[in-house]
């Protein structure tokens, strides 16, 4: 088979920026929409607005801590700033990028790198690459290796990485900040609201000395409580339980934390590694000469999206030690060397060190440049990933902000992640007409069952609290299902509760891995009808549409009634905004059957 042009096909690094954005931001909507007992609109508000107000001041911010003002007016004055910046026009004129990329000159050891923002683009390059660029470009001989050094951070701007990488590292960013900020205001702020009442109940202005009588007898109405209004007072705050409400908070915010920590390993580092292989592929599709990319690679220094800060050069040289011990402390081992065991186990930590890399290494981007094919993983590795960022939306279920949503869409994301990602993954190897059946199967088997230990490892820890400590399993229960005071707990048998929804629960799983399943299946019918009449596809487009619309048909069609059905919620499948949501999934079938007809 010829090597394929991976550009035309969609990748992971879509799936992984919208699972970052749309997990992220759908919980805290999600969370503002439910009857919380505490507002969440306000950190939600925070969450959407400072990411992006931070990716639209990171450029200047950037320039202010990198751009070598002396030294740009030498480059000036000398010719070399002009001259790199008409090459870096013409390119990104030629490549069809309409808007206009400015030239930085930066410290001297820093690297070409992109970035910017959504109307601001920036390329910052250190002065000695500065001049090494210029003289290969007024060079006949190396000109096409400067150029390809050039294409390659074009294509950055032309994919769209600068925004994606920089809205998702602020988005990231604020589940470290934003968020723990607003768990210790909300209860630094409820705690004093308690304190208040109770200095409020207990206030007697008599009690004050040399208080002027005057302004006693005139605040005095206006805090003076009637005996019934006092009563009502004391009732309200002898009900409201100030340690399940601080539970409330903890539990609602730490798991966006946790998942915010699990995106930026798993997904976020992924996502800036493709990134940087598409770019190659881009560059070979432009130049043509493998040649070129390979000594550009080696000329200028391969940069990720994320600057190097003196923070990493700090952790460049600790892990130059670490290198330089590992060095050591192998020559010490090398009786095991010739071991077989040991060579495996080597290559294993080598390719588990990979997934955690913020940029591939020369040598990988020579090998995915030599097999396009390869870069999009093996089976064990998306199994790995999908079933962490599976079990961290397992864990995000169980928190108080989503446990309002359990019988509408919110519950079936993981579902839908698993398809997007899986799809995206396959459709390459689809086309080539290579095996898909198996490696889905497997990687399948291994999420689910990842799933189900999970599930079974909860439902076993509560039921053996709800057995031998019941109070214990009670105030966890009433923690996730907290309705806001002592007077209406939503649990008062934890250990029938729990035997109550086993059925339900596992069922719901059942239920997914057979949409799953069902979903994969159509997908690759489509695309397969798609591909037989109509060589030529628009893969990208008619990839995601096919995504959309049949998650919009499983979700409105099966998920959502099923579940309903399987909770014993049957009462709601007939109301005015399921019967809605109905014919939204009827639309998208229609849809996706009439442009299978169209292509085929």
């Amino acid at each position: 088979m010829p090597k394929p042009n991976l550009r035309a096909f969609p990748n992971l690094t879509d799936v992984s920026f919208w699972i970052i954005v749309l997990v992220i931001l759908g919980v805290m909507i999600a969370g503002s929409l439910g009857p919380s007992p505490i507002l969440i609109w306000p950190t939600t508000l925070t969450m959407l607005i400072l990411p992006a107000r931070a990716l639209l001041a990171r450029p200047g911010k950037e320039i202010r801590k990198r751009q070598d003002l002396p030294a740009t007016a030498v480059f000036a004055q000398n010719g070399i700033l002009e001259r790199l910046q008409t090459a870096l026009t013409e390119q990104a004129t030629a490549v069809g990028y309409p808007h206009p990329i400015q030239l930085i000159i930066g410290t001297p050891t820093d690297p070409i790198y992109a970035t910017g923002s959504w109307r601001r683009h920036y390329l910052i390059i250190g002065q000695e690459t500065a001049r090494k660029l210029d003289a290969d470009l007024q060079s006949s001989e190396r000109e096409i290796v400067a150029r390809a050094a050039l294409l390659h951070e074009i294509a950055h701007f032309l994919h769209r990485d600068v925004q994606r990488v920089g809205y998702t590292r602020e988005l990231l960013r604020s589940c470290f900040t934003i968020i723990p900020w607003w768990m210790v205001f909300l209860l630094g702020w409820l705690g004093f609201a308690n304190l208040a009442v109770h200095a409020w109940l207990n206030l007697d202005l008599a009690q004050i000395e040399n208080l002027d009588p005057l302004l006693v007898e005139t605040i005095e109405p206006l805090i003076t409580l009637s005996p019934e209004q006092r009563a009502e007072i004391i009732e309200k705050t002898e009900t409201i339980s100030f340690g399940l409400v601080a539970n409330y908070i903890i539990n609602a915010f730490w798991t966006i934390i946790w998942m915010g920590f699990i995106l930026w390993l798993f997904f976020w580092r992924r996502m800036l590694r493709l990134q940087e292989h598409q770019a190659d592929f881009f560059v070979q599709e432009r130049v043509q000469q493998p040649a070129a990319l390979r000594d550009a690679l080696l000329a200028y220094e391969p940069q990720s999206l994320v600057a190097g800060h003196t923070s990493q050069r700090i952790r460049t040289r600790i892990a130059n030690l670490r290198r330089d011990i590992a060095f050591r402390f192998s020559e010490w081992l090398s009786g095991f060397s010739e071991q077989t065991w040991y060579r495996q186990s080597g290559h294993a930590l080598s390719g588990m060190r990979r997934w955690f890399s913020y940029h591939p290494t020369f040598a990988e981007r020579l090998t995915f440049l030599r097999n396009p094919d390869r870069v999009n993983e093996g089976w064990l590795s998306i199994a790995l990933t999908t079933s962490a960022l599976v079990l961290a939306l397992e864990v995000l279920l169980i928190t108080p902000l989503i446990a309002y949503h359990t019988s509408s869409y919110v519950v079936h994301f993981a579902t839908l992640a698993i398809f997007a990602l899986l799809s995206t993954w396959t459709l390459p190897l689809m086309v080539q007409e290579k095996p898909v059946k198996k490696p889905i199967m497997k990687v399948l088997l291994l999420v689910y069952l990842v799933r189900l230990a999970w599930i079974c490892l909860n439902l076993g820890l509560i039921i053996f609290l709800a057995i031998f400590i019941p109070e214990h399993a009670l105030f966890v229960l009433n923690s996730i299902a907290f309705a806001g005071t002592l007077e209406f707990l939503p649990v008062d048998n934890p250990l029938l509760l729990i035997l109550s929804i086993i059925p339900s629960y596992l069922g719901l799983q059942l239920l997914s891995l057979l949409v799953v399943v069902m979903l994969l299946v159509a997908y690759h019918w489509l695309q397969r009808r798609a591909l037989a009449g109509q060589p030529d596809v628009n893969w990208q487009r008619w990839h995601w549409e096919t995504v959309i619309m049949l998650s919009i048909a499983a979700t409105t069609l099966l998920l959502t009634p099923l579940s309903a059905v399987l909770q014993g919620s049957s009462e709601v499948l007939f109301v005015p905004g399921r019967l809605l949501t109905y014919g939204v999934g009827i639309i998208a079938s229609l849809y996706v059957v009439w442009q299978t007809q169209s292509r085929s």
